[in-house]
């Protein structure tokens, strides 16, 4: 255990059967040639080695909260409880630090800093891509903060991601823990889908200011991990809930956001259903006033014809036509995917 009273800084990893990544993940903080860190590791209910293997790590910086499995928001709220640290953040368990880098980020941190950004990398089988951050090096206040709010809200992110400024992952900070706590900012453990977005919300909103660096101090390892992509009975209603918090967070109604939610709840029956029990699922999405008055209202001005096509189908109750169109569509994707993988392979291994 950390004998200092105060650590600068506290890293909080949640731990659910991460036996297989969770030594690299502490050995990448380890790594950070600081004293005044500490690492809280909050095993969510684990039923794997994920506990021993945490124990034997030598290290007094580290200490360890076991609980019943609560979710991962409950586990980021433990630690945000049990951090001693000034500032706190947030690291999965299957994601590393770069060492070096995050020593840059703690570098840069000032008395008055409540709030610091920094880059984070993708590890996608070994191929590494940068995610730079859309901002200046510097220090924004809080009329940034809210044009911040409002951006990572507007739909057009979703459809091109050059805009995307900043987005709403808690792991691409540090926090002021004081700040946190006085503001009453945690995660919400009923959420199941975008827990991160309404968190990172709650910080615009009640933050004053952020400092924005250059560094590339996180790594997330993009695994095609099957467990999270899997369907999901109740994911309209999901989606719902996330909606009502946003609306809660903002005091606003975003139709967009509904717009998005409802497509994509359609598209997500799609990939795992049969056609009749896709119709049948997005009855309740396609007869739903407030998403067709969104299908009316909402324009993009990169809205492709297939979308338009889609809209109009929504909006003339022709949602049977769409949904074998889009099965069709999403078939034949497929199917010319596979048919590349084969040429690529065929052209690798010098069949030709």
């Amino acid at each position: 255990m950390n004998n200092s009273p105060t650590p600068f800084i506290t890293f909080i990893i949640p731990a659910y059967n991460a036996e297989k990544v969770i030594e690299s993940c502490i050995e990448s903080i380890i790594a950070i040639k600081r004293s005044d860190l500490e690492i809280v590791i909050v095993n969510d209910g684990s039923q794997d080695g994920t506990l021993e293997i945490c124990g034997k790590i030598d290290d007094e910086r580290i200490r360890i909260f076991t609980q019943e499995n609560k979710g991962v928001s409950a586990a980021r709220n433990r630690g945000i409880l049990e951090a001693r640290g000034r500032f706190v953040a947030f690291v999965d368990s299957d994601d590393l630090l770069c060492p070096q880098e995050m020593e840059k980020v703690l570098n840069s941190v000032s008395d008055k800093d409540e709030l610091i950004m920094f880059n984070f990398s993708r590890n996608r089988n070994g191929v590494i891509s940068k995610d730079a951050v859309q901002l200046e090096p510097g220090v924004h206040g809080k009329k940034e903060l809210l044009i911040l709010k409002e951006r990572v809200l507007d739909v057009p992110i979703y459809k091109n991601w050059k805009n995307h400024v900043m987005q709403g992952s808690a792991v691409q900070y540090l926090y002021k823990r004081t700040k946190l706590i006085d503001s009453d900012i945690f995660f919400e453990p009923k959420l199941v889908y975008s827990e991160d977005l309404c968190f990172c919300l709650e910080i615009y909103t009640n933050f004053d200011s952020i400092k924005v660096t250059s560094y590339y101090a996180y790594i997330i390892n993009a695994v095609n991990n099957s467990s999270s992509r899997r369907y999901r009975e109740e994911f309209w209603n999901e989606l719902l809930n996330v909606y009502e918090k946003i609306n809660t967070i903002t005091q606003s109604e975003y139709e967009s956001i509904y717009y998005y939610y409802g497509r994509g709840a359609i598209n997500h029956y799609l990939q795992y259903l049969p056609v009749q029990e896709v119709i049948d699922k997005s009855k309740k999405i396609i007869y739903d006033e407030k998403f067709k008055t969104s299908i009316k209202n909402i324009s993009f001005a990169n809205k492709t014809w297939s979308e338009k096509l889609e809209d109009w189908f929504y909006i003339k109750n022709h949602y049977a036509l769409v949904i074998y169109y889009k099965k069709i569509d999403m078939v034949l994707h497929r199917i010319g995917a596979g048919i590349k993988r084969k040429i690529r392979f065929i052209i690798l291994n010098g069949k030709i």
